[in-house]
């Protein structure tokens, strides 16, 4: 049986591909600086344009603190993402934004 986080990431790759979209798990994004693991790496088309949209699904058992809203903003800058998404079970610290975007 896989660790709760995995099927958290999982379940929200799958629900990406339900709509139409391209969808990977513990992801390798290359950016300027270097490689970047994510938790899921989503890709699509728009107006024949391609997208990539990074979301980071946190399954822990604290709120998720605005530092890491602040590191997953640095990595959408580094790689060039559209969109950057975070999921948390456990909701928010004041002042950390649900989700950025550059």
């Amino acid at each position: 049986m896989s660790p709760g986080w995995k099927d958290y990431q999982e379940a929200t790759a799958a629900y990406y591909r339900e709509l139409g979209l391209s969808a990977e798990t513990d992801a390798s994004v290359d950016g300027v600086r270097g490689k970047h693991s994510v938790d899921v790496a989503v890709r699509g088309y728009r107006a024949g344009v391609e997208f990539l949209w990074i979301v980071e699904c946190k399954f822990w058992d604290r709120r998720v603190p605005k530092a890491t809203v602040t590191t997953l903003s640095a990595i959408m800058l580094d790689v060039g993402a559209d969109r950057g998404i975070i999921l948390s079970r456990k909701g928010f610290q004041s002042g950390a934004p649900v989700a950025c975007s550059p």
